[in-house]
């Protein structure tokens, strides 16, 4: 084969037969194009067929995946719609109406008779709907394909599990009519969190903390390790620490309130420093970390007062709830002959005043002095109406951690009472460590768990309230979560009603940034607030422009409650 392999030689076979079927094929169209018998014209009108039928059938193609595609968004739009009626009394016969509104607003050339179906089932938190229409055809209508009927399915389902607390301002600005608005509102919101998951489920946890001058953190807490039960921080003895009488350097706030013979209300005052503002984790080896509970020490009385005993009516005391120097507890004050008699006998006499200072800080008051009178009194010019006592300041009802118990939450909304100051940042700090996965409260999921998404739903009435008192009198201000204005706690460079005020509010604004900053969708709310620096500082707490609300009436706020609730469920198209 001279030198040729049998690999070329199979190369160069295989090439020449295909040359050859090439020339067989071209030779058979040149027969076809000189005949002239009909059959290419047969032939030319069967393809000209086809091909006109292939045209249509991708034309009218076309057209039913454009149509369907209309449909099917349409109906997606009429499922999230009808979710909305999700949990009502009517909710089939309302989802049915709302759902065909919508259906028909996204299908131009639909009809209602088109909606085939729309189910809710409120135990699963799923609705289900189906269509189902007749398409005209185009052009196959020449090839005897009139109509076909179609039709689409979707459902509609909740998303990702959701952690929510509401903290909800429950100052004496909310008595009346506002607050049975707010409890209203609320439920709302409830209702739209848990429907779909029965009366409790593990994808939905609520948690409530009222706040008003402070926040009641509970009193059944008093024995938890993250409570300074022991007197350990560092402002555990702030009010009574200088003066001696009945173990002044052992007493707890605590020891002082069974002396009493009333309980600790459940309120706790606000951490110092950088502790204040965090989420740092109480540990008895720093002090510092710890919750003290709040006591308000008995302020001194009118004859211990220069300033009351000058006639300014601006200088008594608010809580001033025993007697400064009850006989035998306290050492008898020295008394001061102011008349005598010819024969030098005295015929008139006072009591020394204490200082004001030790008159509030001397513990032997506090000896078997049993339930302590504790009338409420009102500040005046439209000021908050608060309660006297050991307790003061402590007016809110105890927070609810986070449940998924739907009773438990609606249990404290009903609960809840109007009085005393607003303390917003208290409030947005307590609602902050009900999210946390940490101490003091554990219920919630951590910051990192990508299943699980965070919300706080503030509302405010009253502007930030503490009232200032000239810097004559030692405490320069109402007791409050940060205690006296003289502690240089809240404000060290001005103890006036401004300062104090403006402070709380730079603080509510920082509180706000902490919870953003973790990951929490928070909404605001203005419930018919005057006060500009609140609606400001509502605005900027916000995690975004339109999860801002200012509304005015009732019914505003129960259709802001019920689409916050619509949007923290997000229900989503599923199929």
């Amino acid at each position: 084969m001279n030198g040729f392999g049998p690999d070329v030689w199979r190369e160069t076979k295989r090439r020449w037969e295909a040359s050859r079927r090439r020339s067989a094929a071209l030779g058979l169209m040149q027969r076809f194009g000189r005949d002239e018998s009909g059959v290419a014209a047969v032939v030319l009108g069967i393809l000209f067929t086809v091909i006109l039928f292939m045209a249509a059938l991708a034309i009218d193609d076309t057209r039913f995946t454009s149509e369907w595609m209309q449909d099917r968004y349409a109906l997606d739009a009429a499922l999230l719609a009808a979710s909305h009626t999700m949990g009502q009394p009517d909710q089939e016969e309302a989802a049915r109406a709302r759902a065909e509104a919508f259906y028909l607003a996204n299908r131009s050339d639909g009809s209602a008779r088109d909606l085939d179906k729309v189910t809710i089932d409120d135990s699963t938190g799923t609705i289900v709907g189906t269509t189902r229409f007749d398409w005209s055809a185009t052009l196959l209508k020449a090839l005897g394909h009139d109509k076909v009927q179609l039709g689409s399915g979707a459902s509609v389902e909740r998303g990702k599990s959701a952690e929510v607390v509401m903290v909800l301002d429950n100052s004496s600005s909310m008595l009346g009519t506002p607050l049975y608005e707010l409890q209203t509102a609320a439920q709302k919101l409830t209702e739209t969190l848990f429907v779909g998951n029965g009366n409790s489920d593990r994808s939905v946890k609520v948690g409530v903390v009222p706040f008003a001058s402070s926040v009641n953190v509970g009193p059944n807490n008093k024995s938890q390790d993250w409570i300074d039960s022991k007197g350990l921080s560092p402002l555990h003895r702030e009010n009574y620490q200088n003066y001696s009488g009945s173990g002044a350097s052992s007493l707890t706030r605590f020891d002082l309130f069974e002396r009493l013979g009333t309980s600790w209300g459940g309120c706790v005052e606000a951490r110092p420093g950088d502790y204040e503002l965090s989420d740092t984790l109480a540990d008895a080896e720093n002090p510092a970390t710890l919750f003290v509970p709040m006591f308000a020490p008995d302020e001194p009385d009118d004859a211990n007062n220069p300033d009351a005993q000058n006639g300014n009516a601006d200088g008594f005391f608010y809580n001033n709830y025993i007697d400064d120097n009850p006989t035998p507890s306290c050492p008898a004050q020295e008394v001061v002959c102011t008349q005598t008699s010819k024969r030098g006998n005295c015929t008139k006499s006072t009591t020394t005043p204490l200082p004001p200072a030790q008159a509030q800080r001397q513990l032997c008051k506090y000896d078997g002095v049993q339930s302590p009178a504790t009338p409420t009194f009102t500040f005046k010019q439209g000021g908050p109406t608060m309660q006297k006592g050991p307790n003061f300041g402590c007016e809110a009802v105890p927070l609810l951690p986070l449940t998924n118990s739907r009773e438990a939450v609606e249990a404290k909304l009903y609960d809840m009472a109007a009085m005393g100051g607003a303390n917003i940042s208290e409030g947005i700090m307590w609602g902050h460590r009900v999210l946390s996965p940490g101490s003091p409260f554990m219920e919630g999921a951590s910051f990192e768990d990508k299943q699980t998404r965070k919300f706080m739903v503030l509302l405010a009435r009253g502007a930030n309230f503490i009232a200032a008192f000239r810097d004559a009198i030692p405490n320069h201000s109402i007791y409050s979560t940060w205690g006296f204005g003289a502690a240089d706690r809240l404000n060290p460079q001005s103890h006036t009603d401004s300062a104090l005020t403006n402070a709380m509010n730079s603080k509510s604004r920082e509180a706000c940034r902490l919870v953003t900053d973790a990951g929490v969708k928070l909404y605001t709310i203005g419930f018919g607030v005057s006060d500009a620096h609140t609606r400001s500082m509502l605005q900027y707490c916000a995690s975004h422009p339109s999860m801002n609300f200012d509304v005015t009436k009732g019914d505003e706020l129960l259709q802001v409650f019920e689409r916050i609730g619509r949007e923290i469920s997000e229900l989503r198209v599923s199929g």
